[in-house]
């Protein structure tokens, strides 16, 4: 068989011009050829967005608790009263079990920034993803002076930008996403560069579901020294949907989500662990 560094596809065709639409194409070439193997990691390996605004936010948190759930991430940006009383809301709810990787997208400024990631580090905060607005050397600042370990992710557009970003040795870890990218075998060039600098990899997601959920997993299996993977992209449309998640009691733990029969987006506690991975996450 095959491995997926050896599958040629017609993807490369749109990466200049919609890298989504390489990522969808690629996604599906590479399923309906069944060289994509059902993956699914242990739930302790797997980063959770949280959604404040999620009405069922308490039962959320718990739930992810009782499966095992390790690492979480939240977006931040919003003003730093806001986002300290989030943090916090996070750590009373799941009694300080959950591990927290912010995201600021750029929001913020250098110093705002600074103050966030100091009081964090006492909050159960251990990563910043794009915590500052501005170019590489003002994120190497917030770096060196927080002494938190940093994400990058929308400012590596190209090859040549993550080049530049190796150079000012500005960032620990990047998040790799397929969608961005353009699929597995665009995504495998960051990451043979990430692995010869020493920058640790992360397998992001935005709003797949199944296919593109299933391609994450399938090439995270085969990446070696992985630092996260992050899940699952259908997660995050709960939030833009009448009804959030419902949940029931049962022995299998299964949540369930709307149209999840026509989407083939379900999981249960039993699914996360029939696969382990067979490289070790190295994610503190």
């Amino acid at each position: 068989m095959e491995t997926l560094s050896e599958i040629d596809t017609k993807s490369n065709d749109f990466v200049q011009f919609e890298p989504a639409l390489a990522f969808a194409v690629d996604s599906a070439e590479r399923d309906l050829g069944r060289k994509m193997a059902d993956v699914r990691f242990p739930e302790s390996a797997v980063t959770r967005e949280i959604f404040l605004e999620d009405k069922k936010l308490p039962e959320k948190v718990a739930y992810m608790v009782g499966l095992g759930t390790k690492y979480v991430k939240l977006k931040v940006g919003a003003g730093l009263d806001s986002d300290k009383k989030n943090i916090t809301r996070v750590n009373d709810l799941s009694k300080r079990k959950l591990l927290i990787r912010l995201d600021a997208n750029r929001a913020y400024g250098l110093e705002e920034a600074l103050e966030l990631a100091r009081w964090g580090k006492d909050n159960n905060v251990i990563l910043f993803e794009e915590p500052v607005r501005g170019d590489f050397p003002r994120v190497k600042k917030f770096r060196q002076r927080s002494g938190m370990p940093v994400m990058l992710d929308e400012s590596i557009q190209s090859l040549t930008s993550l080049e530049a970003a190796i150079k000012a040795k500005c960032f620990d870890v990047l998040n790799v996403k397929l969608t961005r990218l353009g699929g597995i075998s665009k995504a495998q060039e960051y990451i043979k560069i990430c692995q010869r600098a020493g920058i640790k990899v992360y397998l992001g997601c935005s709003e797949e579901l199944a296919i593109g959920t299933k391609a994450i997993l399938a090439l995270a299996k085969q990446t070696k020294d992985l630092y996260g993977v992050e899940g699952y992209g259908e997660e995050r449309l709960a939030p833009y949907l009448k009804k959030s998640f419902e949940y029931e009691s049962g022995k299998d733990n299964r949540f369930l989500f709307l149209a999840r029969e026509f989407w083939g987006i379900w999981q249960t506690r039993a699914e996360n662990v029939l696969l382990k991975a067979t490289a070790p996450f190295n994610n503190q």
